[in-house]
């Protein structure tokens, strides 16, 4: 029995193979969405300002912010990851959803997960320059995932489609 298991896994059609690649990468990409930005929704506010006040004591006492600036600095920039956080993780949880829905449209869906997911950088860049580029490695890493998931999906749909083979258009007889 445990030899028929075994000839069963090693036997499996490449198109499932396929399938399950592009599935688990999304959902790879959404989990990690969704973990890294709830940690950084969690430690943001605590973190964030204590950082900036140890840079400003770091600066040279000309160039140091005044009490005003470092406060307003500060409030601006948990905002900005607090609101970065959020939509990552909403972008996150879609695209979850899109890697469980994925065998309906393999190609569909994970084009789609890869849009939420430009979006969500394109809110980034909105947000500054500075959060865009925060974990720019991580974001080339998944676009480049992104597509691997598209490649997948893609063989999936078109092993499914019927070939054509060489001279197999067939031409009408002329009329006698």
């Amino acid at each position: 029995m445990n030899q028929a298991d075994d000839q069963k896994a090693q036997s499996r059609p490449e198109p499932s193979v396929n399938l399950n690649l592009s599935r688990n990468i999304l959902l790879a990409i959404g989990l990690f969405n969704i973990c890294f930005y709830g940690f950084v929704l969690n430690s943001a506010p605590k973190s964030l300002p204590k950082m900036l006040e140890a840079q400003n004591n770091a600066i040279a006492e000309d160039k140091k912010m005044t009490p005003e600036e470092f406060e307003s600095k500060s409030a601006l920039v948990v905002k900005n990851a607090t609101n970065n956080s959020w939509v990552s993780i909403v972008v996150g949880v879609g695209i979850v959803i899109l890697a469980f829905l994925i065998p309906l449209a393999p190609s569909g869906f994970a084009v789609f997960a890869l849009g939420l997911f430009v979006i969500s950088l394109g809110y980034q860049a909105y947000l500054g320059f500075e959060v865009f580029t925060e974990g720019i490695l991580i974001k080339v890493i998944c676009i480049y995932a992104f597509f691997q998931a598209v490649r997948f999906s893609l063989e999936y749909e078109l092993r499914n489609v019927p070939k054509i083979k060489k001279h197999q258009i067939q031409f009408p007889e002329p009329d006698a």
